[in-house]
């Protein structure tokens, strides 16, 4: 069953007041399928995707980055996948709130591609959690992503905002269940 979101802003750039950022995740067997839509993408800096390889790379939320957290409601452990509009992507693993963060190595490389129109943007990511010990469990995750505007600003969107500072990590915007 797919979970239908809205990303909300943290601080509302003046160009972001139609822009909306929506999606949809589910999860069938041991996968997990993402997907993100941005409408009136006139003012943000989205690069185009060239036909290079996707590479996994480090701190990909300084820039546009798409992202999934995911947990067992039951336990502190979470993970966090970052997925560019270029494809690049990385996945953490943390044993509780920030705390513990290490490359998540057992992971296969997800799959990305993107769709761009007049005004529109959406990128759809598999992932696959076989070797992350996740089956037959319920998971409850965080959608949120990270954008940079033409004016070079970033603007922080996520299920719920908190704190007083944007915070994915934050669990109580771990929402969605799967």
């Amino acid at each position: 069953m797919m979970q239908n979101f809205t990303l909300h802003p943290f601080s509302p750039l003046n160009e972001e007041s139609e822009m909306l950022v929506r999606g949809g995740v589910r999860r069938y067997e041991n996968r997990i399928s993402i997907w993100f839509h941005l409408t009136t993408t006139a003012n943000c800096a989205l690069p185009s995707r060239k036909d290079n390889p996707c590479l996994r790379k480090r701190e990909l939320w300084k820039d546009t980055c798409f992202e999934l957290f995911l947990t067992r409601p039951d336990s502190p452990e979470y993970w966090e996948l970052n997925v560019a509009p270029e494809g690049h992507w990385d996945m953490y693993r943390f044993q509780d709130y920030r705390k513990g963060m290490v490359r998540e190595e057992r992971v296969h490389i997800p799959t990305s591609r993107i769709f761009l129109t007049d005004g529109a943007f959406t990128l759809h990511c598999n992932l696959c959690l076989d070797n992350l010990g996740l089956e037959n469990y319920p998971l409850s995750v965080g959608m949120s992503c990270v954008l940079r505007h033409k004016t070079d600003d970033l603007s922080y969107w996520a299920l719920a905002h908190n704190q007083v500072h944007p915070d994915f990590h934050d669990r109580r915007a771990f929402r969605l269940p799967l």
